[in-house]
């Protein structure tokens, strides 16, 4: 997994301008990997080679990255163990979302037959280079970060006289709100 920014565009942040490099260097990996576990996707140009769906007797699917930049091809396991290559020109493809539709002149069977693991799939998908507003929604939760937000949302309560907290556990914390939001566009909300 790569991070989303480099280290001198996080030091452009006012916050983070006298932060020891190492230090921030390790805070901008936590949140890249932070801000792509929560959007469900890897956004860097990737290539993924067999990558198994199951069928559901339709002509279209969706695939698990996206902006799809390249398909090579689909991959249908047949029943008997054979497997059937198309190649990717047999299909349109909406980059944007992932979906993959049969064309309506295909030379094969123009579905993807009811099966487990059945189609494997084999596209590239990611940007080249990752977009502004998720680089300053790394960047902010770099911020974050480094003032105590992985301390912070973990108390639930605190009391000033006679001193009592109540913390809760980790698993609540989660990216703050604002930086949710700027994410929200690039989350993959498919199960």
């Amino acid at each position: 997994m790569a991070d989303l920014i480099l280290l001198a565009r996080a030091q452009q942040l006012p916050a983070l301008a006298t932060v020891n490099a190492a230090y921030l260097a390790n805070l901008i990996s936590a949140a890249s990997v932070a801000i792509e576990r929560w959007c469900k996707r890897v956004f860097l140009s990737t290539a993924y080679t067999d990558e198994y769906y199951d069928g559901d007797g339709t002509d279209s699917m969706f695939l698990d990255n996206f902006p799809v930049t390249a398909l090579t091809s689909i991959v249908i396991v047949e029943s008997d163990g054979t497997d059937t290559t198309i190649l990717g020109t047999e299909f349109d493809i909406d980059e944007d979302t992932g979906e993959i539709r049969f064309v309506r002149d295909c030379t094969t069977e123009c579905y993807f037959p009811d099966g487990f693991h059945n189609i494997k799939a084999n596209y590239t998908a990611g940007f080249a280079a990752i977009p502004a507003d998720l680089q300053e929604a790394c960047a902010q939760y770099c911020v974050w970060l480094y003032s105590g937000g992985i301390t912070l949302p973990t108390v639930k309560s605190e009391s000033l006289g006679d001193y009592s907290a109540s913390f809760g556990a980790m698993a609540d914390m989660d990216i703050p709100m604002p930086i949710r939001r700027m994410l929200a566009q690039y989350r993959n909300v498919r199960p």
